[in-house]
């Protein structure tokens, strides 16, 4: 607390976890008194060993890699960032089926940069057990709708075939 009466803070205890800090007016002006707690959170322990700081840095790394889920979500980086999603929120697959007379169509938005950077194919497969996936008979039906200057929606169709039918939108990077 204040050496004379007035505000103070009570330093923070360093160290991992959850402290308190608490500001106090003892002032008499009005003969009153306030009190305010506020929780913080310590940065890091005051001595944290070479390994510790190793493993968080690691572990931060990890989140930032393509194939990495930080959010739960189901959806990697690389394909958040192809479907123009924030891969520290979670999301839903912006994509869409329906039929056209014998012809299946999917449809997806993709933001235009990764259009750039990367594949975008469409695969199916009748059977997911022997992974058999195919690009064959997939077809885009027209060129890319611009939806605004970051998005734009691609429609590819499919022939319906069988009574099952698995597809998948497959993304990987232009130069590995």
């Amino acid at each position: 607390m204040g050496s004379h009466g007035g505000p103070g803070i009570a330093p923070p205890c360093v160290g991992a976890g959850r402290r308190a800090a608490a500001l106090a007016d003892h002032g008499t002006d009005r003969g009153r008194r306030l009190g305010v707690t506020a929780p913080i959170e310590a940065a890091r322990p005051a001595r944290q060993s070479v390994e510790q700081e190793g493993a968080r840095v690691l572990a931060l790394d990890a989140d930032a890699l393509d194939l990495a889920d930080p959010d739960f979500d189901g959806i990697t980086n690389l394909m958040e960032f192809a479907l123009a999603l924030d891969p520290r929120k979670g999301s839903t697959s912006p994509t869409t089926l329906s039929l056209n007379g014998n012809l299946i169509q999917y449809t997806y938005t993709r933001s235009k940069t990764a259009a750039t950077e990367l594949n975008f194919i469409i695969e199916h497969t009748q059977n997911l057990l022997d992974s058999t996936w195919t690009a064959a008979d997939a077809e885009q039906i027209s060129p890319p709708l611009s939806q605004s200057e970051t998005l734009e929606t691609i429609t590819t169709t499919l022939p319906q075939g069988s009574n099952r039918l698995f597809i998948r939108l497959k993304v990987t990077p232009k130069n590995p």
